[in-house]
C-alpha cells in the first residue's frame, strides 16, 4: 500500500507538467487563430472582388496589392508564432524531462536547482531538437518533390504511377518517424 501511494505521488508532478504543456499549446493555437482570422477574412473578400474587376483596371492592381500585403502579414505572424512556439515548447519539454528524472531520483531537489540545471544545459537539447526538426522538414520536402515528380512523369504510365504510390507509402512511416524524434 505504501509503495502505491509513493508511485502515485511521483506521477502527480509529470502529469501536471503535461497539463501545463497542453494548456500552453492550446493558448498558442488560440493566439494564432485570433490573429490570422481577420486577415484571412480580408484575403477571402479580396479574392472574391478580384473576379469582379477587369485585369487591366487600377482596382484590380490595388486588390492584388492588398492580397500580397495580407499574405505577407499571414506569413510574418505565422513565422513569429511558429518560432516562439518552438522555443517555448522546447524549454517546457526539457523541464518535463528533468522533472520526471528528478521525481524518480533518490536525491530531493528544489525547483531552484532544477532551473539552474536547465539554465546550464539548455543549449544541447535545443540544438538537437532544432537539427531534428530541420532534418524532418528537409526529408519531407525531398520526399514530396520525388513523389510529385514521379506523379508528373507517370501521366499515362502505369509503371511510374505504381512507383510513385509505392514511394508515397514508404515515405509515410519515414516521415512519421522523423516527426516523432523531432518532438
Amino acid at each position: 500500500m505504501g509503495s502505491t501511494q509513493h508511485l502515485h505521488k511521483k506521477c502527480e508532478i509529470p502529469s501536471s507538467h503535461h497539463a501545463r504543456k497542453l494548456l500552453f499549446s492550446s493558448l498558442f493555437f488560440l493566439l494564432n487563430f485570433l490573429s490570422i482570422i481577420p486577415i484571412l477574412t480580408e484575403l477571402t473578400s479580396s479574392f472574391v472582388s478580384l473576379s469582379i474587376f477587369d485585369a487591366k483596371s487600377s482596382e484590380y492592381s490595388s486588390v492584388l496589392f492588398t492580397i500580397r500585403k495580407d499574405l505577407r502579414e499571414i506569413t510574418t505572424i505565422g513565422a513569429i508564432l511558429l518560432v516562439s512556439s518552438f522555443i517555448v515548447s522546447s524549454f517546457i519539454t526539457m523541464t518535463i524531462i528533468h522533472v520526471i528524472s528528478m521525481a524518480y531520483s533518490e536525491k530531493k531537489q528544489t525547483p531552484q536547482e532544477l532551473f539552474s540545471f536547465i539554465k546550464k544545459s539548455w543549449k544541447g537539447p535545443m540544438l538537437t531538437q532544432l537539427y531534428a526538426s530541420i532534418v524532418n522538414i528537409a526529408v519531407g520536402f525531398i520526399i514530396l518533390v520525388i513523389v510529385i515528380s514521379f506523379i508528373m512523369v507517370s501521366i499515362g504510365s502505369f509503371g511510374y504511377t505504381a512507383v510513385a504510390v509505392l514511394l508515397a507509402i514508404l515515405a509515410i512511416p519515414l516521415y512519421l518517424y522523423l516527426a516523432l524524434i523531432s518532438l
